[in-house]
Parts: C-alpha cells; sequence; structure tokens
C-alpha cells in the first residue's frame, strides 16, 4: 500500500488526495473509535489499494478520490447510517466489522498504539511558512510533506 500511495503523491493532485483519504480515516478513528473503522481500512479498502500498484498515477488518483467520496459520503450522510448500540454509525465500518467476524479476522488492531491515531506506517505532516509580525506576507504556499516509513 505505501509504494500506491508514493506513487499517487507524485504530483500535487495525487498528494492532495492522499491526504484527503488520510483524513478522513482520521475522523473516522476519532469521531467511531479506533475498533469500528478498523475492519473496513484494514480488511476492505487496504486490499483494493494494494491492487492498483500496476496503474498509473493519474489512475490511482481517481480512484482514491472515488475511495475518499464513498467514505464521505458514509460518514456525513444519515441515511448511510445504521444503529451501532451507541447510536448510528457508517454501514460500510458496521457492514465490514460484522464479515470480518464471521470470517474469523480480527475486528481491532493487534497494535493498540496504532488504532490510538497514531498511524505509524503514513504520516501526514504539515508546515506553514508563517510571516514574521513586522514582514509582509510572503505569498508562500502551506507546504505539505507526506511521510510514508
Amino acid at each position: 500500500m505505501k509504494r500506491v500511495l508514493s506513487i499517487a503523491s507524485s504530483d500535487s493532485s495525487g498528494k492532495d488526495q492522499v491526504i484527503r483519504l488520510l483524513n478522513l480515516e482520521k475522523k473516522a478513528r476519532k469521531w467511531y473509535g479506533t475498533v469500528l473503522p478498523f475492519s473496513y481500512f484494514s480488511y476492505c479498502l487496504r486490499p483494493r489499494i494494494e491492487c492498483w500498484l500496476s496503474e498509473k498515477s493519474n489512475v490511482i488518483c481517481q480512484k482514491l478520490s472515488n475511495e475518499s467520496d464513498i467514505i464521505e459520503k458514509a460518514m456525513f450522510t444519515l441515511t448511510e447510517q445504521v444503529e451501532g448500540g451507541l447510536g448510528t454509525v457508517p454501514r460500510i465500518f458496521f457492514d465490514a466489522q460484522q464479515e470480518a467476524f464471521k470470517q474469523g479476522k480480527p475486528t481491532a488492531s493487534p497494535d493498540d498504539s496504532k488504532m490510538a491515531g497514531n498511524d505509524d506506517d503514513i504520516r501526514v505532516v504539515e508546515q506553514t511558512m508563517q510571516p514574521r509580525s513586522n514582514s509582509k506576507a510572503t505569498g508562500k504556499p502551506k507546504m505539505e510533506v507526506i511521510e510514508i516509513t
């Protein structure tokens, strides 16, 4: 998966899509806890992304955009949510967890430190170039760096 995301982030549009997807995953973990989204991101999304290795950057970028659209719709559209015991949750997360359970797969990460919102594989590092208080704005854009370890 790292290689596919590296290919996608080789241009600015692809980088924006990688950051968008990572931010959605971060929000999912923050809003729905670390357990519920795990099965979707691990068993549904990750295998799809890994299959894109032979694709060109622009195709990967479009596919990442489509995947992000699906996740956004699930997280922000009430009709895409189901009762999850403690409130409504995205159907795609709930269904992925149920399917993983049926297949006997873990429904939570064995590495709790990763699930605490600290993704050791991919980190988005953002730096903003701020002008000094006495100088005019330099017009330099915000610099974003994707670190894949």
